[in-house]
């Protein structure tokens, strides 16, 4: 987390150009498992960075979405890249057998996926869309 008064700004302001382009894009249709895991560890990034926690509540269903998917793209910051204990993955990087995990992923969480992009635009002031799903 940066201290830095203006990086933190300029995170929240991304943060809040991703939020509201996910929110666009779940209100005419579905995100894709892929970008569902990657928007996740995005998201959580962009929080950290602007000076939140992956605790806390605004967050904490991307948090349990990508734990529950960290074995699956491997990528950036998250991962074997960051050592954490016990890392590994559990397929080869762009095998089948990880396409079908990561769609039946974006499947299992694509409803609490949404939910937590619209109850995160919501605390940003984020405007929904007027398409958007009850």
């Amino acid at each position: 987390m940066s201290v830095n008064g203006p990086e933190r700004e300029v995170a929240r302001a991304e943060l809040s150009a991703l939020v509201a382009a996910l929110n666009l894009r779940l209100a005419t249709g579905a995100v894709a498992g892929d970008e569902m895991i990657r928007a996740c560890r995005h998201v959580l990034d962009l929080w950290i960075d602007g000076g939140g926690a992956s605790l806390d509540d605004e967050v904490i269903a991307f948090l349990g979405i990508e734990s529950q998917s960290d074995h699956v793209l491997r990528e950036g910051s998250w991962g074997r890249a960051n050592g954490r204990d016990g890392d590994g993955t559990r397929f080869e990087p762009g095998s089948e057998a990880e396409r079908q995990e990561v769609e039946e992923i974006g499947r299992f969480f694509s409803e609490n996926f949404a939910d937590a992009i619209g109850q995160l635009a919501a605390h940003l002031g984020i405007a929904s869309p007027p398409s958007q799903r009850a």
